[in-house]
This record gives C-alpha cells, structure tokens and sequence, in this order.
C-alpha cells in the first residue's frame, strides 16, 4: 500500500527532527502518510491543509495515518482541540481517518474519544494491519 516517492509539495521548512511522507495508493484509494520524528500540534497544523488538499486532488476520502515510529509530542489540551484544525484545513468530517501509533502514546484512545464525538470517522490503532483492515471495510 505505498507509492514510490513523496509528493512534491508535501514540505515542513526547516524541520530536521522529523520525516515524513505523503502518497496515495490508486489500488485501495487510500492516502497514506507516514511521520517519523518528533510530532507536535505545530507539525499537525502545518500537515494537515497539505493532506487536505491532496483529498481534494485525488478525490479519495480514506487516510492511513503512520505515526507509528513518531514521537507524539502533544498536550492533551491540543489533542482536544485537533478535531478543528482538521475540519479548517479540509480534512473533514466525509473522511475515513486511521491513526497507527505506539503503545507508548496513551492518550490515543481519549483521541478517538474526542474527534469521533465531534462527528469524524476516525480510530487510533497500534496495530497497522487491523488499522488497514478498518479502513477498507466501510464498518
């Protein structure tokens, strides 16, 4: 489920703690982005309208969300409040979000909380295989 290659606008400036990639996968109509490094509210507000845009370029509605290998750096005040920076930057509530992170981030589950009560189609995972199964089932 990868395509070679990062899109060409996907851009953090000056970031050195951190890599990342964004692709879409035309088989599974899937984007997949996958972050490495360190990942803060700042890094979320700066992604978020480039994969909002790409929803828009492609016309596909599911996002695989590797963070899997990242350090998640952010405050649960800021956990609170991404739901709205996805809604403002195009990443909206007609979208099928799947989150793989590590067993060590524990606020995942008050995530899914949060953003599903706010009316997104989203859920965290640890595992990607189940994260990629959810994500193409329509459940």
């Amino acid at each position: 489920m990868d395509v070679p290659g990062p899109a060409p606008w996907l851009t953090c400036a000056g970031r050195s703690d951190m890599s990342h990639r964004l692709t879409y996968d035309p088989d599974s109509d899937c984007l997949v982005l996958r972050i490495r490094g360190k990942v803060t509210i700042e890094l979320i507000r700066e992604l978020a309208p480039q994969v909002g845009r790409m929803f828009e370029e492609t016309g596909c509605r599911r996002l695989l969300n590797d963070m899997s290998a990242a350090t998640i750096d952010i405050s649960v005040t800021d956990l609170f409040t991404s739901p709205k920076i996805m809604d403002d930057s195009g990443v909206g509530r007609n979208t099928r979000r799947a989150l793989v992170v590590s067993r060590e981030f524990e606020e995942s589950g008050f995530l899914e909380n949060v953003t599903r009560n706010r009316g997104h189609n989203f859920r965290a995972f640890v595992n990607i295989k189940e994260a990629k199964q959810w994500l193409l089932s329509g459940e």
